[in-house]
């Protein structure tokens, strides 16, 4: 295919590219979070400072 795109070819098809040769080794990293709380109330001590914690 030798003729020339439009600009509006080239807007749909600019971010293609073609599949690795090469399959990733090693499984994506999911970073995820757990807290431990008991309540509501704990939550809330904790976001306005009235008890230590991490969130």
């Amino acid at each position: 295919m030798d003729e020339p795109l439009f600009d509006e070819s080239l807007c749909a098809r600019g971010g293609w590219s073609e599949d690795f040769m090469t399959r990733p080794s090693n499984p994506p990293i999911y970073q995820t979070t757990a807290f431990d709380l008991h309540g509501i109330e704990q939550l809330e001590s904790v976001v306005n400072g009235a008890e230590r914690g991490y969130l």
